[in-house]
């Protein structure tokens, strides 16, 4: 079972990819160390490396920007849809800890830098991206889940686990080999 889940900055994304990883003890890969590769091909490379042999992954966030064809083997996407107020909440939340986490010399990620955060923030920004995410999720043959990013993580594992279990290809429910 492959899995991509989607959505903005801080909708709950990685929070939810890495919680799901380990309920369903599926490998987690995170898009955002790629990004870390500068070079192109060695980028590319390194994703088809960490998915080739995998038969149950998890990819956290979108490669898209560097990856055209990077979602098609994608069973699933999941994407998180989270109201704007708690989205700017969530995003100023997360500057603010990272901003005191450095205060304190406790190390941060390179990709919170202040470009990052403008762009979370700029509208043009966010409404290009909807409309990539409504493509990508209009052509993509994935079975597709959009789920209200306020909900608690318990209740969006729920509502997910729900879903993978009644879109499963050919398989019987086994709800046996899923942690609870």
């Amino acid at each position: 079972m492959k899995i991509q889940i989607l959505g903005h900055t801080c909708s709950g994304k990685s929070q939810l990819a890495r919680y799901l990883s380990k309920k369903l003890s599926f490998k987690y890969i995170e898009t955002d160390r790629y990004l870390l590769i500068d070079n192109f091909d060695d980028r590319i490379e390194s994703y088809i490396n960490d998915i080739k042999y995998e038969n149950c992954y998890i990819v956290d966030g979108y490669v898209d920007d560097w990856f055209t064809s990077g979602h098609y083997k994608c069973d699933f996407i999941i994407f998180l849809k989270v109201d704007e107020e708690n989205r700017m909440i969530w995003l100023n939340d997360k500057e603010m800890r990272n901003q005191f986490y450095e205060s304190i010399n406790k190390e941060v990620s390179k990709k919170y830098d202040e470009k990052y955060f403008s762009l979370a923030r700029d509208i043009e920004e966010y409404e290009k991206k909807q409309n990539f995410f409504n493509i990508k999720l209009s052509i993509s043959k994935a079975k597709k889940l959009v789920v209200d990013g306020n909900l608690s993580l318990k209740q969006i594992y729920y509502i997910v686990i729900d879903f993978l279990d009644k879109n499963k290809k050919g398989k019987k429910n086994d709800k046996s080999k899923r942690k609870n």
